[in-house]
């Protein structure tokens, strides 16, 4: 057998693990988070809606630092909670001389959630968390175009006296770039450290 035919196992062997670890031709490299992939980082459509932390809040908001988006509804007893309780930790838990993110809390149950319900449940993880209402209309124009599900007026079921309503919602959070777009989608299920690892991984290059 022809030297060249032995070799090949481990020239293949050691391309794909040249492909794992990041390295690739000169095209632009796709984000990879999680089974989420964006070959290129996508505008989102413009958008207006009230905050919980100024007047209103547009695309333009989501420019000039990075953005942890997120989204659901306050009487949410799972995802919600927890993972908004992960993302403010991540927040704390930052090297202060990497780059900086905000952390954007996006209803998905603008008939419940009034700025006031939304600014005493974000309370609980400290005042850094801004939360986002609109009509629906409003607010699926933000859900779609990053991925998310849109807003839904039925729940899943309906809640005795003692149980919380159950609405249907995206439990992902959107990466979003100081240019105000969707920059990679980090799905469940989430940790701390996964988070940190990504996320130093994509700012290290961007």
């Amino acid at each position: 057998m022809k030297v060249w035919l032995k070799l090949l196992p481990i020239g293949l062997t050691v391309l794909a693990l040249l492909l794992a670890l990041g390295y690739g031709f000169s095209r632009p490299q796709p984000f990879i988070v999680n089974n989420a992939l964006l070959a290129t980082p996508q505008p989102l459509p413009s958008f207006k809606l009230q905050s919980t932390h100024r007047p209103s809040f547009t695309n333009a908001g989501l420019q000039g630092q990075w953005s942890l988006v997120f989204s659901g509804y306050t009487q949410c007893p799972d995802v919600c909670p927890t993972t908004l309780s992960l993302l403010t930790q991540l927040q704390k838990s930052w090297p202060v001389a990497s780059k900086p993110f905000s952390v954007i809390f996006v209803t998905v149950d603008p008939k419940q959630d009034s700025l006031a319900e939304m600014r005493a449940y974000l309370s609980y993880f400290g005042d850094q968390v801004q939360g986002l209402r609109g009509s629906e209309d409003q607010l699926n124009s933000l859900l779609t175009g990053i991925g998310f599900y849109p807003v839904t007026s039925a729940p899943t079921s309906e809640p005795n006296a003692s149980e919380s309503r159950l609405l249907s919602h995206s439990g992902a959070v959107a990466l979003i770039n100081p240019k105000g777009e969707l920059h990679a989608l980090l799905r469940a299920p989430l940790s701390l450290a996964m988070l940190q690892t990504q996320l130093q991984r994509i700012l290290s290059k961007s």
